[in-house]
């Protein structure tokens, strides 16, 4: 007589990008700690050839405009958090939040907040080009800026 083993049979729940909503910086920024993972439930795997951008990532050296920039400027004391998920990509750095799809159109392009003017900003989405041998980096390409 054979034995059979017992497997399971609970569907894996699926949770793709298109189901969490677009997040916003919150009025007045989020503060000085980052807010809850906003795509921590998402399941979907990144699009074939994207770059794996997750993580924390802090400045170690900076330029602006040719020259070095001072260990007291406040650049070098800034923090970011990138979450990915399928093409959508969030940034939660300096007390705004990013969140926009890396597909280059308006439509899925960040509408918040500017980091460093804190004025209203609309972008095309990130441009990463998927493809199987490259990508060019994530770019915001600014469409329009509000005073606030």
């Amino acid at each position: 007589m054979t034995s059979m083993k017992e497997t399971s049979t609970t569907p894996v729940q699926i949770i793709m990008a298109d189901d969490i909503p677009v997040a916003h910086t919150p009025e007045g920024g989020y503060g000085t700690s980052f807010p809850p993972l906003i795509l921590g439930t998402c399941t979907e795997p990144l699009v074939a050839g994207a770059p794996d951008l997750r993580g924390i990532w802090k400045t170690i050296s900076a330029t602006r405009g040719g020259e070095t920039v001072a260990p007291d400027d406040r650049l070098m004391s800034y923090t970011e958090r990138i979450e990915q998920c399928g093409n959508r990509i969030v940034d939660c750095g300096g007390g705004t939040i990013a969140d926009a799809r890396a597909d280059g159109t308006p439509e899925n392009g960040v509408n918040d907040v500017s980091v460093f003017t804190t004025r209203r900003l609309l972008t095309s989405g990130p441009v990463m080009k998927m493809g199987p041998s490259s990508f060019a980096p994530s770019v915001l390409k600014p469409l329009k800026s509000f005073a606030n």
